[in-house]
């Protein structure tokens, strides 16, 4: 069967022509009665909502759909190329994709981590990890897998026949209880007796095991881990339940004695405890709320400490005339809930209290004074509004206040840049500031400053097992020697968030 690859990026339109195209295919692979559904697990109208890996297949051809960030930045501009095997690709191609493999194979793990909880460590699959079982992150088992049979080729299984045959030792055990001798001088004799002999497993329920994990670790992870095998063979689904199969797996292991062997079941054995704890389709590894998965990895990383703020946040008080008491009495939504700030931490040594927001946004400048694809006013209102019932309850304690936004980073370590800071003005003060190219800001009392987080970095920090304080007293130095020297206004240095 033929094969395309197409690029798609978050939040962009898609062509007529093609939308068509992956609406029929959507048809085709997902049994949503409703086309509305249908379409929501890639697009909102004609616009790209999806991140991740998507395989979609018609009659003719294999489609396998990447779909990257918006905040992705490439030098050549991916968007809706497709390609098939015999692409011939230019430098710049080349190297931009695989800059979205690299960025695409990195959030399928922590988009993995992030589904099953926040709170829970996943590593890397290791045979050196005995406490393997379940917390491991899926593409490193498929690396593991797809490693091996790069290295080794297909492993073949082996069992024992025990058939009357001319060949192999004989199995004087079942010969005596099976078969009738021939006596001569009173002794038997055995013409066709058992015999046993080791030989390749082709068909056997091991094989298929195999084979299905092999062929499912080359569709879902070989061409972002760049170890895709187009000569592995498509298999029928097993009969069992993933959980079912892993067990298989465990009991199989006990009759294995090579290492490779014994290594790889261990892997297939973790291949399908995952597959058999996260409930997806096979054809699809991603989301279409890719802005709770950046929430939940800033509130990871930046300790997000939840037992500062409950409680002490702002709910609504509805006060109702009641002509029974002939006053307005107090009446309370048992809906209703407070609000809730993203990521609040507290530094007590140093009396600093971290308030921020994760904020799944792309800006863009257009101009010297224009920017867009940026929170709106009502979510800056929203953050200063924390700030003033935390500063009341914090009165010792200062406030770095800020906006958390992804950046894309190949290469660099770094982990904060600031970008700048928000203010709440009126629309007339706005337009002045607008026409006066002149005029310069520095960061007052109520700013919000703008952090751009290095993507690349934060997840890596993200998919870390420990979550030590360490990582923190990081970030505090990044912020105090990195960030605050770019509070510049003229020749000095304003340090109004950190002193």
């Amino acid at each position: 069967m033929k094969e395309k690859r197409i690029y798609l990026q978050e939040q962009r339109i898609v062509d007529d022509v093609l939308f068509c195209k992956l609406q029929k295919l959507l048809e085709l692979n997902f049994e949503e009665i409703d086309i509305a559904a249908r379409n929501k697990k890639l697009f909102d109208e004609n616009k790209v909502v999806f991140v991740g890996q998507m395989h979609l297949r018609d009659d003719e051809c294999e489609y396998l759909l990447f779909c990257y960030p918006k905040y992705v930045s490439l030098t050549c501009d991916l968007h809706q190329r497709i390609y098939d095997n015999k692409s011939n690709l230019a430098g710049i191609e080349r190297d931009s994709i695989q800059h979205v493999h690299k960025v695409l194979i990195q959030i399928s793990d922590v988009i993995g981590r992030a589904w099953h909880s926040k709170r829970q460590n996943f590593s890397e699959f290791s045979i050196a990890n005995k406490k393997y079982k379940r917390r491991v992150i899926k593409s490193s088992i498929a690396k593991f897998i797809l490693e091996d049979f790069k290295r080794n080729g297909i492993y073949y299984f082996e069992k024992e026949i025990n058939a009357q045959e001319p060949i192999g030792k004989i199995d004087w055990g079942k010969t005596v209880h099976k078969c009738q001798p021939f006596i001569s001088q009173n002794r038997p004799y055995y013409t066709n007796p058992f015999r046993k002999r080791i030989v390749a497993d082709e068909d056997g329920t091991i094989v298929k095991i195999y084979q299905k994990a092999l062929w499912d670790s080359n569709r879902e992870f070989g061409v972002l881990l760049d170890l895709y095998s187009p000569g592995i063979e498509p298999c029928d689904p097993l009969e069992m339940s993933n959980d079912v199969v892993a067990l298989y797996v465990k009991k199989y292991s006990n009759q294995v004695f090579d290492e490779r062997g014994f290594y790889l079941l261990q892997a297939l054995a973790t291949w399908y405890d995952i597959s058999g704890e996260v409930n997806l389709r096979k054809d699809y590894y991603g989301t279409v709320d890719f802005e709770n998965i950046w929430e939940e990895v800033c509130q990871k990383i930046f300790l997000d400490d939840k037992s500062l703020w409950v409680g002490k946040m702002p709910i609504g008080q509805w006060n109702v005339y009641s002509e029974k008491v002939d006053s307005v009495i107090p009446m309370f939504d048992v809906h209703a809930r407070s609000l809730e700030p993203d990521i609040v931490y507290a530094d007590t040594t140093n009396n600093v209290l971290f308030l921020f927001d994760a904020k799944y946004y792309n800006p863009q400048m257009g101009g010297s004074r224009y920017i867009g694809n940026v929170p709106g006013s009502s979510d800056i209102s929203k953050q200063w509004l924390y700030m003033y019932y935390l500063k009341a309850k914090y009165k010792d304690y200062k406030i770095v206040n800020a906006l958390l936004i992804p950046k894309d980073e190949n290469d660099g370590n770094w982990l904060i840049e600031y970008l700048g800071f928000v203010n709440l003005d009126t629309e007339s003060r706005l337009n002045e500031l607008a026409e006066d190219e002149t005029i310069r800001v520095t960061p007052g009392v109520g700013s919000i400053a703008i952090f751009m987080i290095n993507a690349r970095r934060a997840y890596e920090e993200f998919l870390i097992e420990d979550n030590s304080q360490s990582l923190f007293n990081d970030i505090v130095n990044d912020l105090r020697v990195r960030v605050a020297d770019n509070f510049i206004s003229g020749t000095n240095i304003n340090r109004t968030y950190f002193e």
